[in-house]
């Protein structure tokens, strides 16, 4: 007797979620997906299906109530000021040569 293959249909709120979890986590896809309890290659064809989606910038994130876009901006501001504290304290570190 042949087996029959086995489907889920996920809600779309859960597939949302799941694909902010994957973008917006420092975890691998592979660990998100396991963790949800999905398939690798099913989270992935979610994040393509939201790539592919209009307006996937402007989706907003049950999690941080920031859109993703807003979400990037907010990341980039982070580590540019990262940045600066970082070269502030390689000059402390390793001063310039004075000659």
């Amino acid at each position: 007797m042949p087996n029959p293959k086995r489907t889920h249909e996920y809600p779309a709120d859960f597939r949302t979620q799941a694909v902010q979890l994957a973008l917006t986590s420092d975890k691998s896809r592979r660990s998100v997906a396991d963790e949800l309890g999905v398939g690798l290659s099913t989270l992935c064809k979610w994040v393509k299906q939201h790539h592919r989606t209009p307006n996937a910038a402007q989706t907003i994130s049950p999690v941080s109530g920031l859109s993703t876009q807003q979400a990037l901006e907010q990341e980039n501001r982070r580590m540019k000021r990262e940045l600066e504290i970082l070269r502030q304290e390689r000059e402390i570190v390793l001063p310039s040569r004075c000659t």
